[in-house]
């Protein structure tokens, strides 16, 4: 329907019907669909967005928030930041209900990504707490909801994602998000099912397809299966080369990814320039990997881990489960670039934190 409303716009010659009809196309297809639609639809709005003058129009900030999400896919911050503040200029100048949510996922989504929890936090309350009790848009509620699991992942808290009941009518997207937590707490049995299609979808989900080919190629990993890792990753990497999707590979950098891309390189040269291509979005996280880089909880972790107290026990300390613990723990040696509990003593030594 959409499509249509368009193109009738385009016909008649009325520009911010037609900027709000692709800007809303951009969105769907970003949320749940195609990363390269999107970004193609959002550029298109845009351009007659700034042709016509219409930067500071409300029918323009689906446009500009659409291309916010593109800027994130694929890791341009800087220019996701830029959409976001046109987003927001354009909606204050007319404030609308679901534009306002909207703008508060983007904006919580883009804090995640600069690791600023306490923004996100913010945001992602104020889109539940601003909303009209009568305003219901389920696509939109299961996007938010997929924004407040990335927090519990940011906070090392799978746990609470991994143990929730299975939902068959989940997407693919759900499905990505439970099967990274249930990877943080190495059940790799339930992350593999997760992963299982089990039909059709509506749309291609290109950025959740290419998460879950990464997750399935560390779990293959994991198992010895470097051929079969190396066929997910090779998957993946091909889409996300086509797509310009940068996001799961910064999520999932550090540890064995690294070395598999490596190795895909070595075997598959047509993956070389987008390998190369994705290593900027992943250095960034192992360039965060100093003492800025812990979380409060993290620390708090490290200081118990001179001491001969198993991971049971710590939790028992800090009054949180054993599964926080072990992905703190886990975080802790990602971050410090070790691999050893003792190791990671060392490395807090050496940088004051004990």
């Amino acid at each position: 329907m959409m499509w249509a409303a368009a193109s009738a716009a385009r016909a008649a010659g009325l520009d911010l019907a037609e900027i709000n009809a692709v800007g809303h196309l951009a969105l769907l297809q970003v949320m749940h669909g195609s990363v390269q639609e999107a970004g193609g639809l959002a550029a298109s709005a845009c351009d007659l967005i700034e042709r016509g003058g219409w930067r500071n129009t409300i029918q323009s900030v689906a446009a500009h928030l659409a291309q916010a999400l593109v800027h994130l896919e694929r890791h341009d911050l800087d220019a996701a930041e830029e959409a976001v503040r046109a987003g927001t200029q354009a909606h204050d100048s007319d404030p609308e209900a679901a534009q306002r949510i909207v703008l508060h996922g983007v904006r919580a989504r883009l804090a995640l990504a600069n690791d600023d929890a306490v923004t996100a936090r913010y945001h992602l309350h104020a889109a539940r707490a601003d909303r009209n009790a009568r305003l219901r848009v389920p696509a939109l509620d299961q996007w938010l909801s997929l924004a407040g699991d990335e927090m519990e992942l940011a906070a090392d808290r799978p746990e609470r994602i991994s143990e929730r009941p299975a939902d068959p009518s989940e997407d693919l997207p759900q499905r990505v998000i439970r099967a990274r937590a249930a990877l943080a707490v190495r059940d790799l049995p339930l992350a593999e099912r997760l992963l299982t299609v089990t039909g059709p979808a509506v749309l291609p989900h290109t950025a959740a397809a290419v998460e879950a080919g990464v997750i399935q190629a560390l779990i293959a990993d994991s198992r010895g299966q470097a051929s079969r890792a190396a066929e997910f990753l090779n998957k993946a990497v091909t889409l996300a080369g086509r797509e310009g999707i940068r996001r799961p590979f910064r999520i999932h950098a550090g540890g064995r990814l690294e070395e598999l891309l490596h190795r895909l390189q070595l075997v598959n040269q047509d993956t070389t320039a987008t390998v190369d291509a994705l290593r900027p979005a992943m250095r960034a996280v192992d360039n965060a990997g100093s003492v800025e880089g812990l979380s409060d909880r993290e620390k708090e972790v490290l200081r118990f881990l001179p001491t001969n107290l198993t991971a049971g026990q710590i939790a028992a300390e800090l009054g949180i489960s054993v599964n926080t613990v072990r992905a703190h723990q886990r975080a802790i040696y990602r971050k410090s670039g070790v691999a050893r509990r003792s190791d990671a003593v060392v490395w807090a030594r050496d940088h004051g934190l004990l």
